[in-house]
């Protein structure tokens, strides 16, 4: 989830600044501290080709929808899908793939939709990703011995859980403080959370996420995925419809 202005990330002032140099600093540390976290092996390779082509296919196949998000969430959070390979990856990867995992998707994303947008901004994002991954796995390191891959049953499970929820928090706190700071005096903390129903989409992308990771011993199964996937990802344009449907579209006033 991420800050949208212009269209995907337009951070002014001191959030130029300071604050976006803190959170690119801070993830160049995380990377830093956890590159030798765990030794890359083979099929943590394979994993990862199988996680980057998902998420290109991923995105080819919900371009235009995706072009036409980025022309109506100006002034809003922007809430994608991306969630879902790069908490698979987080899930099943050592962190120096995730990171790279992370970059990928966000490079083609920019490539493909934004490149209007200033690439700083989409480092900010990127990087933003990066810190609530760390968090994320800072929980699997400490409460499971099977890092890195996916632990086993209920155990396994509510860790998975206590670790969406900290990439989560950290992602939607880095990114209220971005909103705020985009619109001082004029967002509320409540208005810089956005809408409960994109905070239910999130979930589900995580949620779908820890299902692929789930498949990697056998991602011939990820083609089941492919119509819930599409079908969520078309929900993402429920909000525009809605505002659409309200609001007029020259003055932005209830019609």
């Amino acid at each position: 989830m991420q800050p949208r202005e212009q269209p995907e990330l337009a951070l002014g002032g001191a959030v130029d600044g300071l604050p976006l140099g803190v959170v690119d600093a801070a993830a160049a540390t995380a990377i830093a501290l956890t590159a030798n976290l765990v030794p890359i092996a083979p099929h943590h390779l394979i994993w990862f080709g199988i996680l980057a082509i998902a998420s290109v296919a991923h995105l080819e196949l919900t371009l235009s929808i995706e072009r036409l998000r980025e022309l109506h969430t100006e002034g809003h959070t922007y809430t994608n899908l991306k969630s879902i390979w790069t908490f698979a990856g987080l899930l099943v990867l050592p962190p120096p793939l995730v990171t790279i995992l992370i970059a990928l998707t966000y490079g083609h994303v920019w490539f493909r939709v934004s490149r209007r947008i200033v690439p700083h901004r989409w480092v900010f994002s990127a990087c933003n990703v990066v810190l609530a991954s760390t968090a994320g796995g800072f929980v699997l390191v400490t409460m499971t011995d099977s890092y890195a891959s996916l632990p086993a049953g209920w155990t396994g499970f509510s860790v998975v859980v206590l670790a969406a929820a900290a990439r989560w928090i950290v992602n939607r706190t880095l990114t209220s403080i971005a909103v705020i700071l985009m619109y001082p005096g004029t967002t509320t903390l409540r208005g810089s959370l956005g809408p409960a129903t994109d905070n239910f989409i999130e979930y589900g992308a995580l949620a779908l996420g820890v299902v692929v990771a789930r498949t990697m011993d056998d991602p011939a199964y990820l083609l089941v995925l492919v119509i819930p996937i599409l079908v969520v990802h078309r929900g993402l344009m429920l909000r525009q419809f809605e505002h659409a449907a309200h609001r007029d579209g020259t003055t932005g006033l209830h019609n």
